[in-house]
């Protein structure tokens, strides 16, 4: 009687790291790449509200014929509000600063450079003796180029 009632009363097997550490690596991974594409998505919008900017000012040019050092001055303070130093944002000498007349071409070329994060490369690593497995972050600069071009309604 003994024998058919342990047949009937199936056991718990022991538990085995193997059966979920694959669904933990996949779910450690996902992790990952949704903190990657947060951060990337940031950069991103970053830079499009800096040719948003941009397109602000092209617009006065198109109106103006040329780029005024007021108006030059106060693009840099609207970018200056978005995060970037007034020291990494150059105008260009090739955008229109003398006044144009109506149908000649207007433009406006400027570079900054947006602040990021990055990891640690191998020389950076064996500088600083950290090891392989280490993510150290450091704050880094792109440069963003805009270059826009337009025609004068002047």
């Amino acid at each position: 009687m003994k024998k058919n009632l342990t047949k009937l009363i199936k056991k718990k097997n022991k538990g085995m790291i193997q059966d979920i550490l694959p669904s933990l690596i996949i779910i450690i991974a996902c992790g990952v790449l949704m903190v990657m594409f947060v951060h990337i998505l940031g950069l991103m919008m970053r830079c499009e509200e800096i040719r948003q900017v941009g397109r602000r000012y092209l617009l006065v040019m198109e109106t103006e014929g040329c780029l005024s050092d007021s108006q030059e001055a106060q693009m840099i303070a609207d970018l200056t509000g978005l995060g970037i130093a007034g020291s990494d944002i150059i105008v260009d000498g090739q955008t229109t600063r003398t006044g144009v007349n109506y149908g000649k071409p207007v433009k406006l070329v400027f570079s900054c450079k947006v602040p990021t994060i990055r990891t640690s490369n191998a020389t950076e690593k064996a500088a600083t003796n950290e090891s392989l497995f280490s993510m150290a972050f450091h704050k880094t600069y792109v440069t963003y180029n805009v270059s826009m071009a337009s025609t004068a309604k002047k």
